[in-house]
């Protein structure tokens, strides 16, 4: 995707939330932040994950988003947003965690990789041999709402989007992070935003 495309349809999004927000009354600000360099892109990607090309496109241009969908924060590279985004990661790995041996689940690698081999298009993690920490999530509400990347399919492409709740439930897929901001506008124009 253009550079300038993308950042054309945040800024759409960003001025969708707003009026959502002001019609509701909540007048919350969602908040694009300065760019990341690719510097600081490939220094967090060495201690976390890697990024499809899309959001590091994204990051390019802000690193990160607070107040996405007036709701949720969609993490940078750095900064507090991030910082406390994955601590709210941490905390759902580790409730996952103790769901996934309370149910007698082996956390050997070989285990979970042949658990995720069966991938499919369940509506929960469960359904879709998905197993969370393996997702390369980027986006919380930090009660239990999140978006992910699903990197346990095909690396040749930008992997799909999850919208999750509360652990388990996949309320929403997209076919990537751009259609996963073009779906979201589609939302609010809908509603008339």
């Amino acid at each position: 995707m253009k550079t300038d495309h993308l950042e054309k349809l945040v800024q759409r999004l960003s001025e969708a939330f707003h009026k959502s927000a002001k019609s509701t009354g909540t007048n919350t600000k969602n908040m694009l932040l300065p760019p990341a360099s690719n510097r600081e892109i490939e220094a967090f990607e060495e201690k976390n994950f890697q990024f499809p090309e899309s959001y590091r496109e994204f990051l390019r241009l802000h690193n990160g988003w607070k107040k996405f969908s007036n709701d949720y924060t969609l993490i940078g590279v750095s900064g507090s947003h991030t910082e406390q985004a994955l601590r709210d990661f941490r905390k759902l790995d580790k409730a996952f965690m103790d769901q996934w041996k309370a149910a007698g689940r082996s956390v050997d690698p070989e285990y979970i990789k042949s658990y995720q081999s069966k991938t499919s298009d369940g509506e929960t993690l469960d359904e879709a041999h998905l197993y969370l920490p393996s997702l390369a999530k980027f986006g919380t509400n930090f009660t239990k709402g999140y978006f992910a990347f699903n990197v346990s399919l095909s690396q040749d492409k930008d992997p799909e989007v999850l919208s999750v709740y509360f652990l388990k439930k996949i309320i929403r897929r997209d076919a990537n992070f751009v259609a996963f901001l073009e779906r979201t506008l589609e939302t609010y124009a809908v509603r008339g935003y």
